[in-house]
């Protein structure tokens, strides 16, 4: 069974996307951060990553080469392996 969300929620969601510019507040963020992004993401063009990367102090870029906007299901394993081993180191 999938996710599933509210039309409410749904709209709620994406005016909050499209309003909220909260770029100049990345470099208070200071916890490990791990940027997952599709190369070939049409959705959100990849230099996006590149920019959070730049702004975020604690971060590391991850590219799934072999994905678009859905990294989780374009490429699951490696998506699932990383996040855990992201999880164990971060939490040490």
């Amino acid at each position: 069974m999938g996710m599933i969300a509210s039309s409410y929620g749904t709209i709620q969601s994406v005016k909050a996307l499209r309003d909220e510019d909260l770029r100049s507040e990345l470099s208070s963020v200071h916890v490990p951060t791990l940027l997952l992004h599709g190369t070939e993401d049409q959705i959100c063009p990849y230099d996006f990553a590149l920019h959070l990367l730049e702004k975020l102090p604690n971060a590391q870029l991850l590219p799934f080469e072999e994905s678009g906007h859905g990294v989780f299901h374009d490429e699951r394993e490696k998506f699932n392996r990383v996040i855990v081993d992201f999880l164990k180191h971060s939490l040490i």
